[in-house]
């Protein structure tokens, strides 16, 4: 038998913090901050699936009413499976892509420009609905998207 670590998949690190929803102060936002260096290219893959095994950790621990990653102090340029990190866990949630779960993310210099064409060219999607500088402007993005998911 062979013990297994998630941290053994990659340098980056993990942290978990939960903080209110503005518009409910019960409703709780998990934001998930991911510290360190994501490989190029394909050398990325098990920075993602490490990346993913913990928002999916996060989610099954605290239930959020919504989410933020903070990539601020991440490193990215470019990889193949960054856009499952950046996407909600929808077979956690219950719910499917056509309902966009609420979440956003913290951006900074060293990794705008490789987040925002994966956003852009890869899914496809506007990257100024989702890429924020601080939490204080994600966390008002993932409120105003909690109140047309939870329809409240």
């Amino acid at each position: 038998m062979i013990k297994l670590d998630l941290n053994d998949l990659s340098s980056v690190k993990c942290e978990f913090y939960k903080t209110d929803m503005p518009f409910n102060q019960r409703s709780e936002v998990l934001v998930v901050k991911f510290i360190g260096e994501c490989g190029f290219g394909s050398q990325s893959n098990d920075d993602a699936v490490y990346m993913s095994a913990m928002i999916a950790a996060g989610f099954m621990a605290w239930h959020p009413f919504g989410l933020i990653l903070d990539l601020s102090e991440l490193k990215y340029e470019w990889g193949d499976m960054m856009d499952r990190v950046i996407s909600p866990p929808y077979h956690l949630i219950g719910s499917c892509e056509d309902d966009i779960y609420p979440f956003a993310l913290i951006i900074s210099d060293i990794n705008r420009k490789g987040l925002t064409s994966l956003i852009k060219e890869e899914m496809m999607e506007e990257p100024k609905d989702f890429l924020f500088e601080t939490l204080d402007e994600a966390l008002i993005r993932v409120d105003e998207m909690a109140k047309e998911y939870y329809k409240i």
